[in-house]
């Protein structure tokens, strides 16, 4: 039975670390849990964002999808930018141009007490491709193991040293040996992956560029959840990747190498009073839509 110490250990955890999951420096132990739809549905789900937007330097949702589909009010007017005799206008479109970005919905879990932690949303940028992204969706891909079965999936261990851009690393995964059972409680509290996304909004789009004060019913009314931090990527991807050109790892093989390369952060560090300190603003919410179709969970 668990002691009211461990859960109160455990509630300070989840507390301390905010609405989304963040790799905080040295070993991080997280299960990457299902799709609330079941295992027959990716664990993941990948769109466009707009980081850097308007005064308030925002974050909103593309309106173009993976596929090259769709219309955004965003990428038109940053392509407009983009041609303008003015450097600063060419040098605000290119930082605020469109980036791929995956999510994945994780359970930390502590080693010492065997208890998994609250399900939350992980913001992973796909910046590269040798990106921590990349290196996660390896894992996923792999076909001898399941990493996201609630049953026989293994929990993943990464490190992470140094804080900021330039100085942050972070280590191979590296699954356990065994695999764990997560607890029906913890796979009760997940969300629809759909849910910890902004939808896309032109007129939303139009009043963070423009840094217009946005209506508190649009908040209010929108059931998502948005991150009050994310991992955020380089312009130059190439600046916090590892030197290797490939995968540490087969995502056939049975066991991942632990290889001595590391694969590094894509993150980038806002302007804040603290060098130190690598959180960014929570994202602006947007004008809520309507709702996404939900099926019937298998959990």
């Amino acid at each position: 039975m668990v002691s009211w110490k461990e859960k109160a250990r455990q509630r300070l955890k989840d507390l301390k670390q905010g609405d989304t999951f963040r790799l905080a420096e040295g070993e991080n132990v997280f299960r990457i849990l299902p799709n609330k739809r079941g295992l027959e549905h990716p664990p993941y789900i990948e769109f466009r964002i707009h980081r850097n937007v308007g005064p308030d330097q925002g974050f909103v949702r593309c309106g173009i999808d993976m596929d090259g589909n769709g219309d955004c009010w965003l990428c038109k007017k940053l392509e407009e930018l983009s041609k303008s005799k003015d450097p600063a206008r060419r040098l605000q479109a290119k930082a605020a141009a469109a980036r791929e970005q995956m999510l994945v919905q994780v359970a930390p879990y502590d080693p010492e007490t065997g208890q998994f932690g609250k399900p939350k949303p992980w913001w992973i940028p796909t910046g590269g491709p040798r990106s921590l992204a990349v290196t996660i969706l390896s894992l996923l891909a792999s076909s001898k193991r399941s990493y996201d079965d609630p049953v026989k999936g293994y929990n993943i261990t990464i490190e992470r040293t140094g804080q900021g851009p330039r100085n942050t690393r972070y280590g191979t995964p590296i699954p356990d040996d065994e695999p764990t059972r997560v607890p029906k409680e913890i796979l009760a509290q997940m969300k629809y992956l759909e849910d910890y996304v902004p939808p896309y909004d032109p007129e939303e789009q139009k009043a963070i560029f423009y840094g217009r004060t946005r209506t508190t019913d649009k908040v209010e009314e929108y059931e998502g959840e948005y991150p009050t931090e994310y991992e955020s990527e380089s312009e130059d991807d190439s600046a916090y990747e590892s030197e290797s050109e490939e995968p540490d790892y087969d995502p056939d093989d049975e066991e991942p190498e632990t290889a001595d390369e590391e694969v590094e952060s894509d993150e980038t560090e806002e302007s804040t009073p603290d060098d130190n300190d690598d959180t960014v603003d929570e994202p602006p919410k947007p004008k809520p839509t309507k709702p996404v179709p939900k099926h019937r969970s298998k959990y």
